[in-house]
């Protein structure tokens, strides 16, 4: 509709300053006197139904951290707003990790899975962080749908 209305609003526009804008039929050459006003087409909109959304697969981050850094270097993953994110890390000490931006934490101990669950329903880039050890171990970027 709104589409439709900006099409007309645009057309009318459009009308309205050839009305203005066009010389008067003495000062135009003899060939164009009578001739027909230009006109547009406007194509016709097509509008497709996208199927019912299907929630997408849980991103799945798996980390390992020896001495507080992660092991492969720091992941940054990338993933479109509203997806699941599923975070396990693993480690050789003791350390609290946390993800800014959405104030999620875990505490974590040695040889056992921490884990960090959430859906990404705010845009950004966000950091995961072990405290402890002060280390930046992954970067989530969280596109707008």
């Amino acid at each position: 509709m709104r589409l439709l209305l900006l099409f007309g609003g645009g057309g009318l526009m459009l009308a309205a300053l050839f009305l203005w804008f066009k010389p008067e039929p003495s000062a135009m050459p003899e060939a164009t006197v009578g001739a027909a006003a230009p006109t547009s087409i406007v194509p016709d909109i097509v509008v497709e139904h996208a199927p019912p959304d299907e929630k997408p697969q849980a991103l799945v981050l798996t980390l390992s951290l020896q001495q507080g850094v992660p092991e492969g270097g720091v992941p940054v993953e990338s993933l479109v707003q509203g997806r699941r994110v599923v975070i396990r890390v693993t480690g050789d000490a003791r350390d609290e990790l946390h993800l800014h931006g959405y104030d999620l934490s875990a505490e974590l101990h040695p040889g056992q899975v921490a884990e960090i669950a959430f859906d990404a329903t705010v845009a950004g880039r966000f950091e995961l962080e072990s405290h402890h050890a002060h280390q930046v171990i992954a970067v989530l970027e969280v596109t707008p749908r």
